[in-house]
């Protein structure tokens, strides 16, 4: 018996100690793509993205069931299914962890990234508002640039809202 395979049995049950890497990829395409993204983003420690990637797709379905079969909300695609949902995931984690390092320009150019990507297309105008939002919040929280952070997240909102997206 080699080192690496001990097993016994306990009441008739094979337990071995090296690790069944089979059971966690057979549970991790059980569950739905958008539970497994947002169970990493947990396991990796940035909850705030989670908070709002969570508060983004419950308010959306709020809004859509609101509104009913009639109207164009529900015959767009939930947030869980839309194509985009990895960049946004990623980019969120990126906010977070710039927020954390307090990396104003990374944290910039980042929300900037969010916003042109998503305000190219029409569908996709809920989500720059939310990120907009974002980029403001996170603009109040420097104190050293002279309001240099706040001016340009008021800009993108000023083009943005100008723009109807």
């Amino acid at each position: 018996m080699s080192l690496w395979w001990t097993s016994f049995n306990i009441r008739n049950i094979k337990v071995s100690k090296t690790f069944n890497y089979n059971i966690i990829f057979w549970y991790r395409y059980k569950q739905s793509k958008f539970e497994t993204i947002l169970k990493g983003m947990l396991l990796k420690g940035f909850h705030r993205s989670f908070s709002i990637l969570f508060k983004i797709n419950t308010e959306r379905e709020k809004k859509r069931i609101l509104e009913g079969p009639d109207s164009t909300r529900w015959k767009l695609e939930p947030l869980s299914l839309h194509p985009k949902l990895d960049q946004i995931k990623d980019h969120l984690c990126m906010i977070e962890e710039c927020q954390r390092k307090e990396d104003f320009s990374a944290l910039l150019t980042a929300t900037g990234f969010l916003i042109n990507t998503f305000s190219q297309y029409k569908e996709d105008c809920w989500i720059v508002d939310i990120f907009v939002n974002i980029e403001l919040d996170c603009s109040k929280e420097v104190k050293y640039d002279s309001g240099y952070m706040k001016a340009l997240a008021n800009l993108t909102a000023g083009i943005n809202a100008e723009a109807n997206c």
